[in-house]
């Protein structure tokens, strides 16, 4: 008896056998020797023995699809009890096949649920398409309960992008709430399955199940979409999910320790401090975030310069996270800018005790000096590595600051690589001159030095050594014959009308010095302290024997600035009678002429130079000098000074000082005229400069370096009167005195710049009015560097050009 099986029509919708199917199973049929009528049966009956069920009735339709001529054994089909998925089975007797009883077909295919679902996995995961369509054959075929119970399970077995087919394919047996349900679950799988590659995709895919999530309201499913845009730094869409998450389910920590993160990373600060204020009880993690929150808003508080804010915001911080290292940091940056540098000093120690870095030794250096240097220099050499490093490396910063720019160098060479050969020997050579106004054989004075030649050496880096030779000649015009108030005859007396009338006596001044030679030789030591020795000597080859000059003291540096003292005796060149010296003009044939003048200023300077701050400054110095020279009345001076500089931080600029000015200058006599025993030099009662004035420094380190300093202002001169002869105890007669006032003007600049590595040229000019005349100053050089330098430094400007001028 022939045995026909037939499949409900509508489960054969989904079933597709593959080619690849069918040719394993006729492959293996082959292998067990079938005919070209009809596979091998024995195949089939091992697996009925083996009680491989689902894979006989595989194989039963693949050869039924490849041999429609063959029959399965009856008996093998009552032995099964339960046809293969998706073939058919005909007698020969019958063409057409009959259609089973509803009622059995519902008993075989819906009531043996496990069975049937085993079916549909053996399929997976190399066919899923026929899994699906086994999985689709029991929802449109089974009640209710079996169609939900189906998707559940296909749910944890096909892949979500299958399981997205079968719950399309479903959509038309189930309610639409149901399959609402299944299809949210199946994009969710699928979303969840597919890991976007970058932005665009996360938000297309996003896109398809906003309107279903909007409708589950899944708080799980909407944080996981948040942390996904966390992870493509998309932090502001990120916040917004997570926040939808929390509306949902306000419980939800993950969302809401998502949203924290997610403002923490777009710098929201204060709203994630706010939000973090709201949740009752915080987690661990939630409350280190608030911590960093709060840290974070203390170094803007910091950098904003608002100390006491950032102050309190670390004690917030404090109070969740304990004392910990950034904590401390920030404690201590705070302290070191409100100049409590004791505590900074403290927590930069313990800071760098604990992990050793450079940015816990540099700042602690730097408080530590303001508190005790000696303990600084002592810690620093016992710690001795990076410790001993950083206190160089500020010693050195501190002295490039204060133009030690030698020592600088030799402390830490690889932090200002531009000094590199700052201590080369060289050699230059120039000309200077000057024009100082005044009458004719008096005051004016015309001053040239050329050659001016000088070497100079540094040993053991920072000991300077310098030797200059200057060629002097000096021009101060023709007087009037026999009228000028000038050598042994009073000033307007009868005598001079003798003098004009009289052959036996000529009018011979000393107007001219020429091939004079000036001596000078100076040794300073750079560093924190700088000591300095300069020995020189008044013109050699004047009319009267030179004189020795020199300058001797030191500059201290401070943390706050400097201080300086010194000694020194120094020609006073405002004339040829003051500068060298000259002969009486009144004379006989013959006869011996009195000689006078070569006046020295020999005194003690103090200067202090106090930085308040990066913007303002303050200058000052005091000089109390003793005057004399050969036939000359002897005189004493005191002179003070006072600045006060506003600092404009302008670019390409070192400083540029801008500030008011004061200077006052007292002589005990005034020797300013020209008869003998006067000095020819400006000695006021009374001397007051007060104006505005403007100092100016070009960046260090560059191929030139420009100074200057420019000053405008008032002046009051009070002149005493003096008699014609002040050597003499019974005086002829008197100069009045003189009371002026009138403007004050000074400019200086000078600049030199490196052309190459060895040839530096320089160049200057000064213009100065001043109690009562004018006067103009200039002049240029060449230097030869033995090394080769990288930059040029406000050290290479020649104070020669001007300092030996004046």
């Amino acid at each position: 008896m022939a045995l026909l099986v037939v499949w409900p029509a509508g489960a054969a919708i989904a079933v597709e056998i593959s080619q690849r199917q069918s040719s394993a199973v006729v492959d293996e049929a082959a292998a067990l020797g079938e005919s070209s009528d009809g596979p091998d049966e024995r195949v089939l009956w091992r697996l009925l023995q083996a009680k491989k069920y689902r894979e006989l009735k595989r194989q039963l339709a693949v050869l039924q699809q490849h041999y429609p001529a063959w029959k399965p054994p009856s008996d093998l089909l009552k032995s099964l009890q339960a046809p293969a998925p998706g073939f058919r089975v005909q007698t020969q007797a019958k063409k057409t096949a009959r259609k089973p009883q509803p009622s059995i077909k519902r008993v075989f295919l819906c009531e043996d649920l496990p069975d049937q679902w085993r079916q549909a996995e053996w399929h997976l995961p190399s066919h899923p398409d026929q899994a699906i369509a086994h999985y689709h054959r029991l929802i449109s075929h089974c009640p209710f309960r079996v169609k939900q119970q189906t998707l559940e399970v296909a749910q944890g077995k096909l892949q979500p992008a299958d399981f997205v087919l079968l719950v399309q394919l479903s959509s038309a047996y189930l309610p639409p709430q149901a399959i609402d349900h299944f299809r949210f679950e199946a994009m969710k799988n699928q979303w969840l399955a597919e890991k976007p590659g970058n932005l665009a995709e996360h938000e297309q895919a996003v896109g398809q199940i906003s309107a279903l999530l909007a409708k589950t309201r899944d708080s799980r499913l909407a944080a996981m979409i948040g942390w996904r845009f966390f992870d493509l730094r998309a932090y502001n869409q990120a916040a917004d999910w997570f926040k939808q998450s929390a509306n949902w389910e306000p419980s939800n920590d993950d969302a809401l320790y998502g949203r924290l993160l997610a403002l923490e990373k777009l710098g929201d600060h204060s709203q994630a401090l706010s939000l973090y204020a709201q949740i009752k009880q915080p987690t661990k993690p939630m409350r280190a975030l608030a911590a960093r929150s709060y840290k974070a808003k203390a170094w803007q508080a910091f950098d904003r310069q608002q100390f006491d804010q950032a102050e309190q915001l670390t004690v917030q911080a404090q109070q969740l996270a304990g004392q910990e290292p950034e904590i401390t940091e920030l404690k201590a940056w705070i302290a070191k800018q409100t100049s409590r540098y004791d505590e900074a000093a403290l927590g930069f120690g313990e800071l760098y005790r604990q992990t050793p870095k450079e940015n816990y030794a540099r700042p602690y250096v730097q408080s530590l000096a303001l508190v005790d240097r000696q303990m600084l220099a002592d810690r620093a050499a016992q710690a001795g590595g990076m410790m001993l490093r950083e206190y160089q490396r500020f010693q050195a910063k501190e002295l490039y600051e204060r133009k030690q720019f030698q020592s600088a160098y030799q402390l830490a060479p690889k932090l200002f690589p531009a000094l590199a050969a700052i201590d080369s020997p060289g050699i230059d050579g120039g000309a200077y001159l000057r024009y100082k106004s005044g009458e004719d054989g008096l005051g004016r004075l015309d001053l040239f030095k050329a050659p001016v030649a000088s070497a100079f050496y540094t040993g053991a880096g920072n000991h300077l050594f310098k030797l200059e030779l200057s060629r002097i000649q000096l021009y101060s015009g023709q007087p009037e014959r026999c009228r000028s108030a000038i050598g042994g005859l009073p000033p307007d007396n009868p005598s001079q009308t003798a003098c004009r009338n009289n052959p036996n006596l000529f009018f011979s001044p000393t107007t001219r010095l020429d091939h004079a030679l000036e001596i000078d030789f100076s040794y300073r030591r750079e560093g924190w302290l700088s000591p300095f020795v300069r020995v020189g000597t008044t013109p050699i080859g004047g009319l009267l024997a030179p004189t020795i000059t020199f300058d001797v003291g030191f500059v201290q540096q401070t943390e706050f600035g400097h201080w300086g003292l010194n000694a020194y005796s120094q020609p006073i060149r405002q004339s040829i009678l003051s500068y060298t010296g000259i002969q009486d003009p009144y004379r006989n044939p013959g006869g011996s002429s009195l000689e006078w003048g070569r006046v020295v200023r020999t005194g003690v300077k103090s200067s202090l130079f106090y930085r308040f701050n990066d913007d303002w400054n303050a200058s000052g110095s005091v000089d109390a000098a003793f005057v004399e020279g050969k036939n000359v009345e002897q005189n004493t001076s005191i002179a003070v000074s006072a600045n006060i500089g506003r600092n404009l931080s302008l670019g390409g600029f070192d400083y540029f000082s801008v500030g008011p000015s004061f200077n006052y200058e007292h002589y005990a006599n005034n020797l300013s005229h020209f008869t003998y025993g006067h000095g020819g030099y400006f000695s006021p009662e009374h001397y007051i400069n007060t104006g505005l004035g403007v100092n100016f420094l070009t960046k260090e380190g560059r191929p030139y370096v420009v100074k200057g300093r420019l000053s405008a202002g008032v002046q009051i001169i009070n002149e005493a009167s003096s008699p014609w002869f002040p050597l003499n105890n019974d005086p002829f007669g008197f100069y009045p005195g003189d009371h002026r006032f009138g403007e004050a003007f000074d400019f200086e600049l000078k600049g030199v710049w490196l052309i190459s590595s060895q040839f530096q040229i320089g160049a200057g000019a000064a213009v100065r009015k001043t109690s009562g005349y004018e006067d103009y100053s200039g002049g240029l050089f060449v230097r030869y560097y033995f090394n080769s330098r990288k930059a040029s430094f406000s050290t290479d400007l020649p104070d020669t050009m001007f300092s030996t001028m004046y």
